[in-house]
């Protein structure tokens, strides 16, 4: 389901990164008008009792989440409830404030309903986003996407993540934590095992400290892998995940594959949208066998229907994210996935959406 056919043709009329701060400043604009939230909420948000879950200690409305990147520094934050989605991931912030790469940075290719993207992490940095976000009121759950800052090496990128982990402890329902961006140099070096281990005690240990300052429970961290990542290096992070409690996987990220489909794609960049959406989904699939489905998988990827979202459900995702459909669909087309899987529900005969995980492989996964 498509927006209104005007407002698409004057956002795609501007450049890509011009139409995203545009759309921002409006919803920003919108999102301190309670009567607007309410019409939209009424307009596009969808839930049912076949929709409400419990994934690692959250109760999630729907599993409809828009994936990180979108609103990296909390401009719009609370509204995208109003706009459908049962969570929804601000950032990716790093420690410090940076402005990602120079140069053009989006990519649209409407044809193929796909996006590349060179922007390398750009936010005001994890301080302005918690005095913007801190005093807000929470209604769906709220993730932050966490990610290291350019010049920061490898060797202390698991200090840096740690400290973000506690910044952000107190403003987050969940951390996201991006170590699969083609857009920061070497930066999927960090799930190799000379790293992985190390970093995921670090994290992990971050998050207890906060959990016992705040007298809560650890908050549950999901590393966002790459649709790219080799057999040998998920089956290790795989096994390290599993040793550790209050972990899940979001799958996937962009993917740097330039032959998912004949348009000339820039050099740079990762590509999103619906050319991922086979690639994503063979990851989850290979995810959730790996782990036995012992972990929570959001989910991510070129989905752009109620099939696509039915898709990686039954692959093994407890949740899903969504960016470019959003992006080139708009609102309806969350209402449209949630109302999609709670009929696939009933016609079914069972009592609740994650009846359907991992209920089927995609061919060709192992």
């Amino acid at each position: 389901m498509k927006q209104p056919f005007y407002i698409k043709n004057i956002l795609f009329r501007l450049e890509p990164e011009k139409a995203h701060h545009l759309v921002l400043s409006k919803l920003e604009f919108l999102k301190n008008i309670s009567a607007i939230s309410r019409i939209f909420k009424k307009k596009y948000f969808y839930t049912s009792p076949a929709l409400r879950s419990k994934i690692g200690g959250l109760d999630f409305i729907n599993p409809v989440g828009l994936a990180s990147g979108f609103d990296k520094n909390g401009i719009v934050d609370h509204f995208f409830e109003a706009l459908g989605f049962g969570f929804y991931e601000l950032g990716t912030v790093t420690l410090n404030p940076q402005q990602g790469h120079s140069g053009k940075r989006i990519w649209r290719f409407p044809d193929q309903l796909a996006l590349v993207n060179r922007m390398g992490f750009p936010n005001d940095g994890v301080d302005a986003l918690k005095l913007r976000i801190e005093s807000k009121s929470k209604h769906v759950i709220r993730g932050i996407s966490i990610g290291k800052n350019r010049t920061t090496s490898l060797e202390e990128a698991s200090s840096e993540y740690a400290r973000l982990i506690s910044k952000v402890f107190s403003c987050s329902d969940y951390f996201s934590v991006n170590i699969s961006s083609p857009n920061t140099e070497n930066l999927a070096e960090l799930g190799h095992l000379k790293y992985f281990k190390k970093f995921l005690d670090d994290i992990d240990q971050a998050n207890a400290i906060e959990a016992k300052k705040y007298q809560v429970l650890p908050k549950p961290i999901f590393i966002k892998v790459s649709p790219d990542t080799d057999d040998k290096t998920l089956f290790e992070m795989m096994g390290q995940i599993l040793e550790r409690k209050n972990f899940g996987v979001i799958a996937t990220n962009t993917t740097t594959n330039r032959n998912l489909f004949s348009a000339q794609m820039p050099e740079e960049g990762g590509l999103s949208g619906k050319p991922l959406a086979d690639l994503s989904t063979k990851m989850i699939s290979k995810i959730y066998k790996l782990t036995q489905g012992k972990i929570p998988i959001i989910g991510c990827g070129g989905i752009f229907s109620v099939a696509d979202a039915l898709e990686k459900i039954k692959a093994g995702a407890s949740l899903l994210q969504i960016y470019t459909g959003f992006v080139y669909s708009g609102p309806k087309l969350i209402r449209e996935i949630n109302r999609g899987i709670d009929e696939e529900v009933s016609r079914l005969g069972l009592n609740h959406y994650t009846d359907l995980i991992g209920q089927s492989r995609v061919t060709g996964a192992h």
